[in-house]
């Protein structure tokens, strides 16, 4: 399967442990996932972005999620972007798993959608293993959906 990625950029720089340990079990689980535009740039360098270049950035974007199977979210430090690429795909009917350290709390917002497709999860490095068995069960779960 592909999957599609996102985390805060802002965020990345405390969480980029996180980030990569989800990376690297989707990878590890043999999926393919695209995540470059997080791990490779910095929200200093999008901020300085010409409108075209911001215009072609959101088409990659959109084509990637388009592409993808499912998307899973890093959720822990709020953002904008992040929760308009996570519409971007709902819109599109991608499964979407949303993972939040445990000692955060997801807007009530997501909490409250009744979307089937939106899948909420906490989670904790200090347990690998769990983390890695909710982002196995998500996509054991909509892997009949994807290859009907």
């Amino acid at each position: 399967m592909e999957i599609y990625f996102s985390a805060s950029l802002i965020g990345k720089e405390k969480y980029l442990k996180e980030y990569r340990t989800i990376i690297n079990i989707v990878k590890r689980l043999k999926h393919k996932i695209f995540y470059e535009h997080i791990i490779s740039r910095n929200w200093q360098e999008v901020e300085k972005l010409t409108k075209k270049q911001h215009e072609k950035d959101f088409q990659r974007t959109r084509n990637q999620i388009k592409n993808s199977d499912l998307m899973v979210i890093e959720a822990t430090y709020p953002s904008i972007g992040v929760g308009h690429t996570m519409t971007i795909g709902l819109e599109m009917f991608k499964p979407t798993l949303v993972l939040y350290q445990e000692s955060t709390n997801p807007h009530g917002l997501l909490i409250g959608d009744p979307n089937r497709l939106l899948t909420i999860k906490k989670y904790s490095l200090t347990n690998k293993k769990k983390l890695e068995q909710i982002i196995k069960i998500f996509g054991l779960s909509f892997k009949i959906c994807v290859s009907i």
